[in-house]
């Protein structure tokens, strides 16, 4: 994709498309395959690109609900996908578009970018549930947030997959 905008609007559309059915957590919100596009977009055009279609992705799949939940969203969206594409930089790593390196030779900077996205992801959502029902941060976490870390390990070889098929 040769433009910018064309970039987002072809992530932000698989983004759409990946989170159309989440998988409900047992005390509310829900998780959907759409990290794997996440991921991908991260590790082939890094931050900026990434954060802009968090964000924009948010105000696409939530627009039924509250402004303040559609702020929150774009928000947690566009610093996890920032934070994790400027750790995956910050050790070195080099986004695919931008790079005739294999991008698996940055295995250590893939897998720094998932672990950030896996904590940042799951701070923000779990510090939020855990105010609005006046519960515990760290029991909000273990009951409703702690399963998903294997789910986001699990999901991110496949955003792994498409960085490294986009390159090749």
């Amino acid at each position: 994709i040769d433009s910018v905008a064309g970039t987002i609007l072809f992530f932000l559309i698989l983004t759409v498309l990946a989170d159309i059915s989440p998988i409900r957590l047992p005390r509310g919100g829900g998780m959907s395959a759409a990290f794997a596009v996440d991921f991908a977009c991260i590790l082939i055009y890094g931050p900026v690109v990434a954060a802009w279609v968090g964000w924009l992705s948010a105000l696409l799949l939530m627009r039924n609900r509250p402004w303040y939940k559609i702020a929150f969203n774009g928000a947690q969206f566009s610093i996890t996908s920032g934070l994790s594409g400027l750790a995956f930089e910050a050790l070195g790593g080099r986004p695919a578009a931008y790079s005739a390196v294999p991008l698996l030779s940055d295995w250590y900077a893939i897998v720094a970018a998932g672990a950030t996205y896996i904590a940042v992801n799951n701070a923000a959502v779990a510090t939020v549930v855990s105010l609005e029902h006046e519960r515990r941060l760290l029991g909000t976490w273990l009951t409703g947030f702690r399963w998903l870390t294997p789910q986001f390990c699990a999901l991110a070889p496949f955003g792994i997959l498409m960085a490294t098929v986009y390159q090749a």
